[in-house]
């Protein structure tokens, strides 16, 4: 690329004024010579010459301008929406600081009472989904054999072994229970951490009477709905095949029970549930800061002062031209302009100072 820009704004692809003034002689004449040599005012080449200097950093200046007027468009299109995406995330951190703070106080809290243990509450769903099989198998087959629709038959024994695994589930509530008990502290031993969570360590459940009909109604869906299979079975394959099918339903609304009770641990979902609002806010957080507006118009206003700055440094550059420029032609000049600066005023032939410093 060019070093120099003309005037009217385009590039000097041959750098024509260069070549001109590199090649330039300036002829010494008796009638206009430099009196006082190098140390004396300037030459009017020099002059031409830091003028057109000072001509290129405006021009590439304004040719930044050009360039990156794009970008510039571009960026101000989505300055509105950028704004209100980097408002939102800004405003965002606070959420996602304060839910960290929330984790750390609880598992600070409450950590040394944990007692389920990594990955059990996957092992539970697991469980329980295999649960569920079982006892849809069980009854789809039996009312598709008494001559139920197929597609009837399988909702029917889906909406009963819900029934029986969700009867079981009657036994987290029975453990909340047993360990409320367990980790009693009074008020007044609890530490500076544990006090925001006084109302896990009070061993006091208002709730008992409610738990304890749930256990009934959860005893009762397992009942009716082993007696119905025992009823089902009894007709077509008869009692002994009932008292098999009807006992293998009140194993799986116990075991649904038992599943339940091992799995439940509300401290530990105290922790889960903090980790999760935690990791929602992190992610909305990540989501805000990677919009795509925000992402482009950042992206667009960092070409812009790229590109300005730049054409700024050739604007520079192009100065520092001129300015070696002008030193080329006094060097190719001697004649003229001599050999390089005068410490003082050279003496002009047939004069002499005086003593005050005035020419004789």
């Amino acid at each position: 690329m060019a070093t120099t820009k003309n005037a009217n704004g385009s590039y000097d692809p041959t750098d024509e004024r260069v070549t001109e003034y590199s090649n330039l002689s300036l002829q010494q004449v008796d009638e206009a010579h430099r009196v006082d040599g190098v140390a004396g005012p300037a030459l009017h080449v020099e002059n031409e010459l830091d003028a057109f200097g000072r001509e290129q950093e405006p021009l590439w200046k304004a040719e930044g301008i050009l360039q990156s007027r794009p970008a510039l468009i571009a960026h101000s299109g989505l300055k509105e929406h950028a704004d209100t995406s980097e408002h939102l995330s800004r405003r965002h951190r606070r959420l996602v600081k304060r839910a960290q703070r929330r984790l750390e106080r609880t598992i600070a809290a409450l950590s040394p009472f944990v007692r389920r243990k990594q990955g059990q509450k996957a092992w539970f769903m697991v469980r329980t989904g295999l649960l569920l099989l079982g006892d849809v198998a069980g009854q789809a087959g039996a009312q598709i054999y008494y001559g139920e629709i197929p597609e009837l038959a399988l909702v029917q024994a889906l909406a009963a072994g819900v029934a029986v695994v969700t009867a079981g589930l009657v036994g987290g509530e029975i453990k909340d229970l047993r360990m409320a008990s367990k980790r009693k502290i009074e008020r007044t031993n609890l530490t500076k951490q544990q006090e925001p969570f006084a109302h896990l360590f009070d061993g006091n459940d208002d709730g008992k009477h409610i738990v304890k009909t749930l256990v009934y109604t959860a005893a009762t869906v397992g009942l009716l709905i082993s007696t119905g299979i025992f009823a089902l079975r009894s007709t077509i394959d008869g009692p002994l095949s009932g008292l098999v099918y009807g006992a293998l339903a009140a194993g799986i609304a116990a075991a649904s029970f038992i599943s339940s009770y091992i799995v439940t641990d509300e401290i530990a979902d105290a922790i889960d549930t903090a980790e999760k609002d935690y990791e929602r806010a992190l992610k909305r957080q990540t989501n805000l800061a990677a919009s795509a507006p925000l992402k482009t118009a950042l992206e667009k206003i960092a070409e812009v002062e790229s590109i300005r700055r730049e054409y700024e440094v050739r604007g520079q550059a192009a100065l520092l031209t001129y300015e070696g420029l002008k030193h080329r032609v006094l060097r190719r000049n001697p004649g003229v302009a001599g050999h390089g600066p005068a410490t003082e005023p050279e003496p002009v032939v047939g004069r002499r100072a005086r003593e005050d410093g005035a020419g004789a």
